[in-house]
């Protein structure tokens, strides 16, 4: 049997009372199907592994055998009369030297294998190898 809401044998109230129970029974339909597609996309994030892991039990690094510090040679300074370093040249004597250090300091040392130089900004021009 199909309701005619715009048929003159309804009275205003009636007619507002079918148009609230449809727009409710709207809104419910919406909302069970965003929920359930919610539900769906979680299942499918577990099952992908994208869901929130437990994180793994760090493991206790082994200590490294007691050695002695290697010596590091340090070349004599260039003289005065040479050309000036090139900027690639200095980010390399910077980054070897910050790799010798961290690894003289011995296992409780941050690991160097995931140094690595982002920028450089010039602080002045007080130093020879900074200026252009």
């Amino acid at each position: 049997m199909m309701l005619n809401l715009l048929s003159d044998t309804l009275s205003w109230g009636d007619r507002l009372n079918y148009m609230g129970i449809g727009v409710l029974l709207g809104i419910v339909v919406v909302f069970s199907v965003l929920i359930l597609l919610w539900i769906i996309l979680e299942i499918f994030g577990k099952i992908a592994g994208r869901g929130k892991a437990a994180p793994a039990p760090k493991a206790e690094p082994t200590p490294a055998p007691a050695q002695a510090p290697v010596p590091v040679s340090v070349p004599a300074p260039a003289p005065a009369a040479a050309a000036p370093m090139s900027d690639d040249a200095i980010v390399a004597a910077i980054t070897a030297a910050l790799a010798v250090y961290l690894e003289a300091q011995g296992p409780k040392a941050p690991s160097i294998s995931g140094f690595r130089v982002v920028s450089f900004k010039k602080v002045g021009t007080a130093a020879h190898w900074n200026q252009n």
